[in-house]
């Protein structure tokens, strides 16, 4: 069940609205002609959720500005920091509230060194402190003394490459523990070119039964955006058509 966060929700309430949503179904396979705001027709396996906003109950479909966070928009001087580092070099971040207080997120394209730094403003302008994983080497010995805090004062936690046994069972518990915990993963596992995404992330959220939500770093329009989530639904053909649907057009 694929959830793209659509446009809705006049200027001038003040406080956070509430979201409603329409459940359309819809056959495996079959591409819906309804855009969302990540800019992609939505295709999905079993139903989607049309979310439309509601202010005190009432359902609106007013437009707003597709969930672009700018300084008015943000509440702490952190995060407006970020938003004006981000704009100095031209881009831009799109978020969309998230579905609860436990997930996984995948980050997609990974395949530059420059997409830590984005990541990080990224995370510092939506104002959610977001876990991610790095090789254990970082945290280990003289570079581990000397980057170690504060990579995880950024966020991050080890794990030794090629050593799966067990971690996905660990991180798992990891999220159910805590009261907040978001993790983000990148699909390809690795910078380089891969025709294909590792499996870890879809496992772990299925394990940890919380949502999977889509970000994306689009080097073309200077863009880092958090937008869309999914339900899986276990069917894994089905449900990586719906999260690669997401990613089209985004590079």
């Amino acid at each position: 069940m694929v959830v793209c966060p659509w446009r809705g929700l006049a200027a001038g309430f003040t406080e956070q609205p509430t979201v409603a949503h329409v459940k359309v179904p819809v056959q495996c396979g079959v591409a819906l002609s309804i855009k969302s705001n990540c800019g992609r027709t939505a295709c999905c396996a079993a139903e989607i959720q049309i979310p439309v906003r509601a202010h005190n109950g009432v359902v609106s479909s007013q437009i707003i500005s597709d969930y672009l966070l700018t300084s008015g928009t943000v509440s702490t001087r952190l995060q407006r920091r970020a938003l004006w580092l981000l704009a100095l070099v031209g881009w831009r971040v799109r978020f969309a509230p998230l579905p609860g207080p436990r997930g996984v997120v995948i980050v997609y394209p990974h395949t530059s060194n420059w997409d830590f730094i984005l990541g990080l403003l990224a995370k510092w302008a939506i104002g959610k402190p977001v876990h991610w994983l790095g090789k254990e080497a970082l945290f280990r010995g003289l570079c581990g003394a000397l980057l170690g805090p504060l990579l995880r004062a950024c966020g991050g936690q080890p794990i030794e490459r090629g050593t799966s046994t067990g971690a996905i069972e660990r991180l798992a518990q990891q999220i159910h523990a805590a009261d907040w915990y978001w993790l983000a993963l990148a699909p390809e596992g690795t910078r380089n070119y891969r025709d294909s995404w590792r499996s870890g992330f879809y496992h772990l959220a299925l394990a940890a039964q919380v949502p999977l939500a889509m970000a994306y770093i689009d080097y073309a329009r200077k863009e880092v955006g958090l937008v869309a989530h999914v339900k899986l639904s276990g069917d894994v053909t089905a449900d990586l058509a719906a999260i690669r649907a997401v990613y089209q057009d985004r590079r």
